[in-house]
């Protein structure tokens, strides 16, 4: 029997808190996430925008939580505090 394997998927949500109050896309890759927090961030700052992920794994209790990535508004900028998540996602 083939294990199933084990992925992560973002989501970009413009509201980080109520994700029915904005947009909230799924997303393959980290940087794709990322594009469009930075959008959320410029068109609705207010809305206080978020990144998320989900770890899928059947072994897991944890599996298909989402997590909320933890960015300042120093990160906004820059993409390199999420390296890991980054190398998850690409599977490199």
């Amino acid at each position: 029997m083939k294990k199933e394997e084990i992925t992560i998927t973002f989501y970009a949500a413009e509201c980080g808190e109520f994700h029915e109050m904005g947009e909230y896309t799924k997303c393959k890759t980290l940087e794709e996430a990322y594009k469009k927090y930075q959008k959320y961030c410029k068109t609705s700052a207010n809305m206080c925008p978020a990144i998320e992920f989900s770890i899928h794994d059947p072994d897991s209790i944890y599996s298909d939580m989402e997590y909320r990535l933890p960015l300042s508004s120093k990160d906004r900028g820059r993409l390199g505090t999420c390296a890991i998540l980054q190398r998850a996602s690409t599977g490199k």
